[in-house]
């Protein structure tokens, strides 16, 4: 077999092995080929689009068809070559605080970048000698604890990133009894018996499973007690036996049977999202996060089930799709925090994009929210900020947030890759200057980065939406990522503050676009290479003046009837009117449930609103109110009329519509229930 180039599934949740080259459902063979598969390539990678191609492979089974070999910047597939055993091999721990990415290749593109972050603290087996980079880069290939191979950086100058550490032998433990994991969430396996995210193995176990316990409980200093385990696969690691009074891993198998399951949620062990099927097993059409509250169609049922392998739960989601998740990838639904107001924010939910007359809610016995938004640039030494205006709201009782683009038009809403970094320092340096060092905690704290990024009117260089650089998921989270940091370090540094006190939100994306493709997908891609958010924004519209299309179910498409599938790149998924929101709502990632959602754009889609007091903004805020109303859901913080002034979507001179408005707020709608 000389000459076979081998690859190996470099993505947690698996490939879908298609029939043909293309990323389309219709395509799916109905086999998933798991993590860490060593498959045998055919031929060449076939482009299909700018974003997709597409590798011919055999399966171990002998089975060919097509596997995504990348998407966008996101290698899936990755070159497997001959390698000594996993115990072999020099052993390296991450040295850097922020951990390492892992690489296709060894070079420092982003494109090669894997989508996988090693944390700091990881010990990991090198393979190989190290290669270095005509960049002046020492990348080092390697295997971690969880079998994930790439190559890390090992150096760059004089800064060494992989340390070599003595590795330490154990002997074999015994058997000692069957345990099963008593934890909806499931539990982390570890490499060693401590409670840090360096010790994680990547490898969550399920509720329900059982585990074989091998030799004694391990005591750690923090309180916890750990259980050396084998699973099924043989594979073995550490798992926590309790903490204080809470049992984890029981003596007995957990019985379920006389709880009926009325709401579930994504399970941790799913990932980011579960796949939502339209029968056990069949085509995948939706995808759900953790944050979203599932209707269980059949409670009593669900109990016998619930975290088990093998077996189907059907459930709606708050956006109203149905459908079946996997058993072992949900859990009884638990609430979720709910914070209370703070100085800069409101407790009501009505409000309208730029400044606008304060009197319009404050004559109707409430107050409301306002975003303004900046065009920063990248010249951080000169960049001002706007303190007088944010306290002159926030003092007013109002909630304020700013969005921080890097400019309009054709300049784009965020800068070309090389000036992230450039970027992120302004936008830390325009939040510095924006804060009243005697009233730290007044003013703004809640900082969008960028708009509708998925649009292509927003990609730098674009004229009038053609051309330009587009602007990805991968690179939007690039950039996000650094100005997230770099405004938390301002929060830090600041005399009174610490960087819990901000709220740093990624932009809204466009609902109704799919130029760049589909953009449920994107919102997904841009989540997952997130690394921390404090909050999520959206919008949502309606294609017409009628209060009735607020609740409308109609999809894009429908008339058609074309496949509902998601991710497909049309938007037959999507809502065409107002509750384009709930969708969004439902792909949420359940680490993410307590953030507040801001909806910073909403209105009736054609120029020029029908000046008219038809109902349709009481009928908006209504529907908001009616969400929040389920103490089970995230809470929606506004709802944004787009907007006050400069261009044909003004409302200013509107004055059916601001009375709509005004009769709204009479209702007193507030998030904080």
């Amino acid at each position: 077999m000389a000459g076979i180039k081998k690859l190996q599934v470099n993505w947690p949740g698996g490939l879908k092995l298609r029939a043909e080259p293309e990323p389309t459902n219709a395509n799916y063979t109905g086999v998933k080929i798991s993590h860490r598969t060593v498959v045998e390539a055919i031929g060449k990678p076939k482009q299909y689009d700018n974003q997709f191609s597409f590798q011919k492979v055999r399966t171990p089974e002998g089975r060919e068809g097509w596997l995504t070999y990348r998407s966008g910047d996101t290698i899936y597939l990755t070159p497997l070559e001959i390698e000594p055993p996993p115990s072999k091999g020099k052993k390296l721990r991450v040295d850097w605080r922020r951990g390492l990415r892992m690489r296709a290749q060894p070079e420092p593109s982003q494109a090669s970048f894997s989508g996988a972050i090693v944390p700091h603290g990881t010990v990991v087996t090198a393979i190989g000698e190290p290669f270095s980079h005509p960049e002046g880069y020492v990348f080092q290939r390697a295997r971690t604890p969880s079998g994930r191979v790439g190559w890390l950086t090992r150096s760059y100058g004089d800064t060494v990133y992989l340390v070599e550490v003595k590795e330490e032998t154990h002997e074999p433990a015994a058997e000692t009894g069957k345990l099963w994991v008593d934890w909806f969430d499931g539990l982390k396996m570890r490499e060693r018996p401590e409670p840090s995210l360096a010790s994680f193995s990547g490898i969550t176990v399920p509720y329900g499973a059982q585990v074989t316990a091998m030799g004694s409980p391990q005591e750690h200093a923090e309180g916890y007690m750990f259980q050396q385990v084998r699973l099924d696969d043989g594979g073995t690691g550490w798992l926590t036996l309790s903490y204080g009074d809470t049992v984890y891993l029981s003596k007995q198998k957990p019985d379920l049977t006389t709880k009926p399951i009325e709401v579930a949620q994504v399970s941790p062990v799913a990932g980011l999202w579960a796949e939502m099927r339209g029968s056990p097993g069949g085509e995948v059409q939706w995808w759900v996060g953790g944050a979203a509250p599932l209707r269980v169609l059949d409670p009593i049922g669900a109990g016998t089930k619930i975290g088990q392998v093998g077996q189907w739960i059907e459930v709606e989601t708050p956006a109203f799709k149905r459908g079946f998740i996997g058993a072992q990838y949900l859990k009884p639904f638990t609430p979720s925090t709910h914070r209370t107001a703070r100085a800069g924010e409101s407790a009501y939910i009505y409000g309208i994009h730029d400044r606008y007359s304060r009197d319009l809610l404050k004559s109707a016995g409430a107050t409301g929210w306002v975003l303004f938004t900046h065009a920063i640039g990248t010249d951080y030494q000169g960049a001002g900020g706007d303190r007088s205006t944010y306290y002159e709201w926030a003092n007013d009782g109002f909630g304020v947030i700013a969005r921080l683009n890097y400019g309009y038009g054709s300049s784009g809403t965020i800068p070309e890759p090389h000036q992230y970094n450039d970027f992120a320092r302004t936008c830390a340096a325009f939040v510095e200057r924006s804060i009243d060092p005697h009233n730290p905690k007044g003013g703004c704290h809640i900082w969008i980065i960028g708009n509708e990024m998925n649009n292509p009117r927003e990609y730098p260089g674009n004229h009038d939406g053609a051309g330009g650089r587009p602007i990805t998921p991968e690179s939007y989270a690039d950039c996000f990522n650094r100005a997230y940091r770099a405004i938390k370090r301002a929060y830090q540094d600041f005399p009174g503050l610490s960087p819990p006190d901000s709220i740093v939100v990624p932009g809204a994306i466009d609902p109704y676009n799919a130029v760049a493709g589909c953009n449920g997908n994107w919102f997904t891609r841009m989540l997952r290479r997130i690394d921390a958010l404090d909050g999520i924004a959206l919008h949502a519209y309606t294609h017409g003046a009628a209060p009735g299309l607020i609740t409308s179910t109609q999809l894009f498409g429908q008339e058609r009837h074309p496949p509902i599938r998601f991710p497909d790149k049309q938007l037959s998924w999507q809502y065409y009117h107002f509750y384009a929101y709930r969708t969004y709502m439902d792909l949420i990632p359940g680490k993410w449930r307590d953030a507040p959602v801001f909806i910073t754009e909403t209105d009736q889609v054609q120029k020029n609103w029908t000046n008219a007091n038809s109902g349709w903004v009481k009928k908006m805020y209504a529907e908001v109110n009616d969400w929040n109303s389920n103490p089970n859901r995230q809470r929606v913080y506004c709802a944004l009329l787009f907007r006050w002034e400069t261009n044909e979507w003004q409302v200013r001179d509107k004055e059916n519509v601001l009375q709509d408005f005004k009769e709204a707020a009479q209702r007193g709608y507030k998030w904080q229930i």
